[in-house]
């Protein structure tokens, strides 16, 4: 019990644990809002109504300078950083997103026009799409990297056990704790890649207003919550290997 207070503290004492907090929250209500709740009970639909689009307004206002980041990590990629270009596309979506979304946040709460809110919403939406395409593709071939590097370290542990006499309980237990690690990460990189896809649904909505798939309130809100659920777990203390 002290241990999950602890680790509640530290995550809601982030940024990012504060806005997954509110993301669940958020597509919780869009949820029950996709459902026959509003019609049974209108005035608990119109509170939840009011509660999600508060939330998506603090949420952005929670992302203010965090594009900042984004920009630092662009500097730190070289020509000779591993999959240089897709960090670079990657970094790029996400960077411009997140500038966008401050944008977004000051036509909401009234500092910036709305005339040009739809557009900026459609640009926005391409450039967090294109971000997550990167993201998943650079996901995809650490995944595969780290299979065949498992794949090599089954294969050595297995040639070592057979003509290595020094080969004792020690080496076991430092190759079994690598492979451990190499999957712990390639599980938390799986879920990354789940999260990203359910997140370039919902971009794609943004940018096709049309189609009875993409514009399902219900899928929409299952995918926000798929995506707030797994943000929340990876983001959580001591989780990451």
């Amino acid at each position: 019990m002290s241990l999950t207070l602890n680790n509640a503290t530290d995550f809601l004492a982030k940024r990012d644990g504060i806005d997954k907090t509110l993301k669940v929250i958020r597509y919780t209500s869009r949820l029950l809002l996709a459902g026959s709740l509003p019609r049974y009970a209108p005035e608990l639909g119109a509170q939840l109504k009011a509660l999600e689009g508060s939330l998506g307004t603090t949420r952005k206002a929670l992302k203010l300078g965090k594009f900042l980041g984004g920009v630092k990590n662009l500097r730190s990629i070289t020509p000779r950083t591993s999959h240089a270009a897709l960090k670079l596309v990657a970094g790029v979506g996400d960077t411009v997103y997140l500038f966008m979304e401050q944008l977004q946040w000051m036509i909401k709460v009234g500092l910036l026009s709305k005339r040009h809110a739809d557009s900026l919403s459609y640009v926005s939406a391409w450039f967090e799409l294109v971000g997550y395409c990167g993201s998943i593709t650079l996901a995809t071939l650490l995944q595969q990297e780290s299979l065949e590097l498992e794949l090599k370290i089954l294969d050595d542990l297995a040639r070592s056990r057979q003509t290595d006499e020094s080969w004792g309980p020690q080496d076991e237990r430092k190759v079994q704790a690598r492979l451990s690690e190499l999957r712990a990460v390639r599980t938390l990189r799986t879920l990354s890649i789940l999260q990203d896809a359910a997140d370039s649904f919902l971009a794609l909505a943004d940018i096709q207003k049309s189609g009875k798939l993409l514009q399902n309130p219900a899928l929409q809100a299952a995918a926000g919550l798929l995506s707030a659920v797994i943000s929340g777990y990876t983001k959580w203390p001591g989780v990451k290997p």
